[in-house]
């Protein structure tokens, strides 16, 4: 049995690993813990967090053309019910809100402006704990491009049909030149013109936007093209045609689709297929149908892509477009306006404030911005000074009468007034005193006539283009 004993040195050593080895063992389990309360910690925090948003979605340029866009808001955890005033829109606007589970369906009653930043929010809580949160979702909607007509302003002295932006530079795009363009409308990618020749005959064309290229339509013999309006979603535009006959002048309602590639019109004809003697016409927003006036007033409803029978809407004096964003058609008679909601088959009498104006000036054109508001022109034939200009216009509203519009320069007047799809801008063509008509058939022109963008609400003056006859009209 050895009796040998360790060293001091080695004994010492035997003490400092074992101190080592306990503070280790003390270390790990003060890091276990630390980090098991760390975890408690976060799964405390996760389970009280409130919802956020786990994604959103919105159409923005169905926003700013139609009624009833929707913006969706889905959360990253269910939530309690959502009520119309947990929700907020800047800037502000109309709405209704849905719900399904942890997606919030916020449902426009209006449309939304052009080239304007939105922000949503939702204040929601958890359906599990009561936590509350913020659901965020900012978008931005797209700018408008309006077409303008410039005559003169071509290569070699013709016209041009050009695009600007309202919210870009005050640069154009040329769209569309010949030598001489009475109107147009825009059909997609395709402009379809009503071009003149020296004679001032008139013929129908068509024009791919994108490469350029020209075709004409078989209208057949006619002494006139007018009216030319588009339907984007039937893919359809409409046009009279006036004729010479033993009776005298008679128009006739025709529409053409440009994808048809027999290229024949089809003229819109009543019950026994005899074509209707047109005054007036409109088609129905967002639709394939149209309104069609008689020379004795009656008007029709047509479903123009169905080729159906014209379904009677009464007799009245004058057509004043749809209200905005709606199918609602304003129809205008001796004894006051009717509201025609071609969707629900109602008529409603259509009661608005009296515009108060100056005895001296005299009321003209209307332009419907919503079923209890409107923008009205305004000239003043005896120079009495009731208005800055030889014309103006007022917003009429619940709140009054409010001047909207005038041109910079006293001889200035105002021609046509037209309002964008979305009932933001007023486009103003502005012609300046003493520019004599350029005696265009259906379609007169007047030189140096400017457009302006005019905000429907205020008043305020975006920019301006010079030309006429925008694609608003």
């Amino acid at each position: 049995m050895s009796t040998e004993h360790e060293s001091p040195s080695a004994t010492r050593a035997a003490f400092v690993d074992a101190a080592r080895m306990r503070r280790f063992r003390l270390g790990w389990v003060t890091t276990v813990v630390v980090l098991a309360l760390a975890a408690t910690g976060l799964g405390a925090a996760g389970a009280a967090q409130g919802p956020r948003l786990a994604s959103g979605s919105v159409n923005a340029e169905a926003a700013v053309s139609r009624p009833a866009g929707r913006i969706v808001l889905d959360a990253n955890q269910p939530i309690d019910d959502v009520a119309a005033s947990d929700v907020t829109i800047t800037p502000s606007a109309g709405f209704e809100v849905t719900q399904d589970g942890a997606a919030v369906t916020v449902r426009l009653t209006g449309m939304l402006d052009y080239a304007q930043d939105y922000t949503v929010e939702v204040a929601a809580r958890s359906a599990s704990t009561g936590a509350p949160g913020v659901l965020r979702f900012s978008f931005t909607t797209p700018g408008a491009d309006v077409l303008a007509l410039q005559r003169g302003a071509g290569a070699d002295g013709g016209d041009r049909v050009v695009r600007t932006s309202l919210a870009g530079s005050a640069e154009v795009e040329t769209v569309f030149e010949a030598p001489r363009i009475q109107e147009y409308a825009l059909l997609g990618r395709v402009l379809v013109a009503v071009v003149l020749d020296a004679d001032d005959t008139p013929s129908l064309v068509t024009v791919d936007t994108t490469n350029g290229l020209v075709g004409e339509v078989a209208v057949g013999e006619a002494d006139g093209i007018r009216e030319v309006h588009a339907s984007p979603n039937a893919l359809l535009v409409g046009f009279l045609v006036d004729r010479q006959t033993d009776e005298g002048l008679v128009s006739t309602l025709a529409v053409y689709d440009p994808t048809d590639g027999s290229g024949v019109i089809r003229e819109i004809a009543d019950a026994d297929g005899v074509p209707l003697a047109a005054r007036d016409w409109a088609f129905v927003p967002g639709t394939g149908s149209l309104v069609v006036q008689t020379t004795d007033r009656q008007l029709y409803l047509v479903d123009a892509v169905a080729g159906t029978e014209p379904s009677p809407l009464g007799s009245h004096s004058e057509l004043r477009g749809f209200l905005p964003g709606t199918t609602t058609l304003v129809v205008a008679d001796p004894d006051g306006g009717t509201l025609l909601d071609l969707a629900a088959g109602t008529s409603t009498p259509l009661e608005l404030p009296t515009a108060e104006v100056d005895p001296h000036l005299t009321l003209g054109t209307v332009l419907m911005l919503g079923p209890d508001s409107y923008v009205q022109l305004l000239t003043d034939p005896y120079d009495s000074g009731a208005i800055p200009a030889l014309s103006a216009l007022v917003r009429v509203d619940a709140k009054g009468t409010s001047p909207l519009y005038a041109p910079a320069t006293a001889t200035s007047r105002i021609g046509r007034v037209c309002l964008s799809p979305n009932a933001q801008y007023l486009a103003v063509e502005v012609i300046p005193g003493g520019s004599g008509s350029d005696l265009y058939p259906a379609v007169p022109g007047y030189p140096d006539t400017t457009i302006y963008f005019v905000d429907a609400r205020d008043g305020s003056t975006s920019r301006g283009v010079v030309g006429m006859l925008p694609d608003w009209c």
